[in-house]
């Protein structure tokens, strides 16, 4: 009987610790992550020295000015802005920014980490921290040495990957890589590679032809003497006569239709809610030539622009800036009204006739079924498809999946019933999104 009772109780202390929190969670030390938009990178370190003393440290290979308006939960309640004078400092350099918190419960960041690098820059904060202590490292002060740099398929017209080689005596595989080209305003752009050495770099230019410079580095921040040389083309972007649309950095349920068309020398901007059921209550276009208030609809279920007299051919970039009933605030489809930025709408003046929107809607068909589905989601497009992401109705991602096909069977038994949105992104940038129900 005695030893039937330890096995229990050793069975419901394994129980236990299995079913804490604590028993996955991460030791962030120097530990990469990219942020929500793919172009920024930062090494986070999380840090319990003492009883109720925690520091967050961020570090960057580009200078930073400061935090966005980043919410934590300290001492066990909501409120704590990171941001606040004080409350964090920022290395000389720019390079490192340091948050001491003294809090009787491990701070928790409830909002995504918003770092200024010089633009805001957003990066979603784990929720599997071990405040742990970061071991000091060896000293290392051998660079490492790069070796070999291609392109991985081909490029699309805002990115390409690329496969990259290098070796180190302490950092191993080295992750790290460095690229250079001046002509086209690429300079010291930090790339982070995958175990396989694939790294993407995005922010690229249509129809353009780079050269790369590449360097690698390792964790001590130690940069390659030599380097490798890699070249290649973007291909050319058509325009976004019409798609889906949400906050660039948090996707939400509060999405726009929108369409761009050209006629009789106007270009006329629409945008209507996704969800039928929702108003508009303010819109707003914003393009490089300029911002225009759009005129709301009597039903406000729609809102339009006309803009006149843009050069026929001139390429300008679009963004919504808008709000629907029960919002708490606005939408901005954009971070940055640039041509390189990842959501923004792209635009060459004279495309999109009645006919060019009519046929981009009949190329962008898919068909998603079962629907309602219980198991699995087929997905079929007579166009490839690179990424399909499947959020809830608060935005979150229940299921992202990369592929390069026209068809693709998603796994959705352990997803919980309810309605669901399923973005599909085309390979040529262009994406749609339809609803789905689960059982």
């Amino acid at each position: 009987m005695k030893k039937n009772s330890l096995k229990y109780v050793w069975a419901l202390f394994l129980c236990a610790i299995l079913n804490s929190p604590m028993a996955f969670a991460t030791q962030y030390c120097h530990t990469a992550m990219s942020s929500i938009d793919g172009t920024a990178t930062i090494y986070l370190s999380c840090q319990s020295a003492a009883a109720n003393q925690y520091e967050i440290k961020i570090e960057s290979d580009v200078a930073m000015n400061g935090l966005g308006g980043s919410f934590a939960n300290v001492n066990g309640v909501d409120g704590y802005q990171l941001n606040v004078q004080g409350r964090f400092q920022l290395s000389a350099d720019k390079l490192t920014i340091t948050i001491p918190i003294t809090s009787t419960t491990p701070p928790r960041l409830y909002t995504p980490l918003y770092v200024l690098m010089p633009v805001e820059k957003v990066f979603t904060w784990p929720s599997n921290v071990d405040w742990g202590v970061c071991e000091s490292s060896v000293p290392d002060d051998v660079a490492p040495v790069m070796g070999t740099a291609t392109v991985m398929g081909d490029p699309s017209y805002f990115s390409a990957i690329l496969t990259l080689t290098a070796t180190d005596d302490v950092t191993d595989p080295v992750t790290r890589f460095v690229a250079n080209d001046p002509d086209n305003g690429i300079t010291n752009r930090l790339l982070t590679a995958d175990e396989a050495g694939n790294a993407t770099i995005n922010g690229l230019s249509p129809s353009t032809t780079y050269n790369l410079t590449i360097y690698a580095r390792d964790d001590a921040g130690n940069t390659s003497a030599n380097s490798a040389s890699v070249s290649f083309t973007t291909t050319a972007r058509e325009s976004d006569c019409e798609g889906d649309k949400g906050h660039f950095a948090i996707p939400t349920a509060t999405r726009i239709h929108y369409t761009i068309q050209y006629s009789g020398g106007d270009v006329i901007y629409t945008i209507t809610p996704i969800n039928t059921a929702q108003t508009i209550t303010f819109a707003e276009v914003q393009t490089t030539s300029g911002n225009y208030p759009m005129t709301i609809a009597a039903n406000s279920k729609s809102a339009t622009y006309t803009q006149t007299e843009l050069a026929s051919g001139a390429t300008i970039g679009v963004r919504f800036l808008y709000s629907l009933n029960g919002m708490p605030g606005n939408e901005m489809t954009s971070e940055n009204i640039t041509l390189t930025d990842p959501n923004i709408i792209y635009y060459v003046v004279g495309q999109c006739g009645a006919t060019a929107i009519a046929e981009l809607s009949k190329q962008q068909s898919i068909k998603l079924y079962p629907n309602p589905v219980t198991d699995n989601l087929n997905i079929l497009s007579d166009k490839k498809i690179s990424q399909v992401i499947i959020r809830n109705l608060t935005g979150q991602t229940v299921k992202a999946v990369t592929l390069n096909n026209f068809e693709k069977s998603i796994d959705l038994k352990e997803v919980a019933t309810g309605n669901y949105f399923v973005t599909v992104l085309f390979s040529d940038g262009q994406l749609v999104t339809k609803k789905a129900l689960k059982k």
